[in-house]
């Protein structure tokens, strides 16, 4: 079985950018990612598309607040019903 490692701060930060591409220009995604703190990448992805999805359903783009609630509400949901991580 390979273990890979999860992200630290700079990855986290690095995980978010590349999947918000152009959105967000200049946002400290430094705040969420020390909030992110213990997430894998494939969790970051979704949390950025559940933002999209937030603020799509707002009628406006996409802001930092919508990221940092999708990232808070993903560790709510872990606290409250862990998953494994471990491949089968």
């Amino acid at each position: 079985m390979v273990q890979i490692a999860l992200p630290d701060f700079v990855g986290r930060a690095a995980i978010l950018r590349v999947h918000l591409g152009a959105e967000l220009p200049g946002a400290d995604l430094h705040q969420v990612a020390r909030i992110a703190d213990g997430m894998p990448g494939a969790d970051l992805e979704k949390a950025v598309r559940e933002a999209r999805r937030a603020a799509r359903a707002a009628g406006r783009g996409l802001l930092l607040g919508d990221l940092m609630m999708a990232v808070a509400e993903d560790r709510r949901l872990e606290l409250l019903a862990p998953r494994s991580r471990t491949a089968h």
